[in-house]
């Protein structure tokens, strides 16, 4: 079945969506139609409509790029999360594994778009809503934070660190991009604060990601 059949069979459906983009990846092909409309205005959908996939990208981003710097030892899971971001106010102790687990005190959500600052610095100075560690409250503040340390570790922004680090192999026809299969010969290099060994970043993503990866 093609990305063009696929489509029509669900536009065929009583309850069809008003629009949708239906991809088909096969033997290093990539098949992919769109049809429909993107709004109740009727503007066209195409492979180019962006979708707001809100926190999807919660476990289909900052996780899965965490969980690479992570196999690559680039950071762990019980790191403070004081390493990557000074600033924060959150109390002494708190690691990554508390933002994952969402045991990390934060308040469930806050309204960031009405800031009158920078967001990460109201974001920074917020008081807890419960106690470290005191049980488990999801927050949509912690992943937010874990997005600034994948960025912190991988030296570039969280949209690009997801793309080169986490999911070059599925946007690329072929499979792995060269940078990740560099990253299978792992060198050694200390960071510089604890003497925690890490995985050289030149060889973990390639030359080309080598001048933008810090390892805070």
């Amino acid at each position: 079945m093609s990305a063009q059949e696929a489509l029509d069979a669900i536009f065929r459906e009583d309850a069809a969506p008003l629009g949708a983009v239906i991809g088909i990846a096969r033997d290093g092909h990539q098949d992919i139609a769109a049809g429909g409309a993107s709004a109740s205005d009727g503007a066209p959908m195409t492979t180019a409509t962006a979708f707001d996939v809100a926190s999807v990208t919660k476990v289909a981003a900052t996780s899965s790029a965490l969980l690479r710097l992570v196999t690559l030892g680039a950071l762990g899971f019980d790191d403070p999360v004081a390493r990557y971001l000074p600033q924060s106010a959150l109390p002494a102790g708190t690691s990554i594994r508390h933002l994952l687990q969402h045991r990390a005190g934060l308040w469930e959500w806050q309204p960031l778009y009405l800031a009158q600052r920078n967001p990460w610095e109201q974001i920074d100075t917020l008081p807890l809503r419960y106690r470290l560690g005191e049980g488990r409250n999801y927050s949509d503040l912690g992943f937010m934070l874990l997005g600034r340390i994948v960025s912190a570790a991988a030296g570039a922004p969280l949209d690009q660190a997801v793309r080169e680090r986490s999911h070059a192999h599925l946007l690329r026809p072929g499979g792995w991009s060269c940078g990740i299969q560099c990253s299978r010969r792992r060198g050694r290099a200390a960071d510089g604060r604890d003497g925690r060994a890490v995985p050289d970043p030149r060889r973990a993503f390639g030359k080309r990601a080598a001048t933008r990866l810090r390892l805070a």
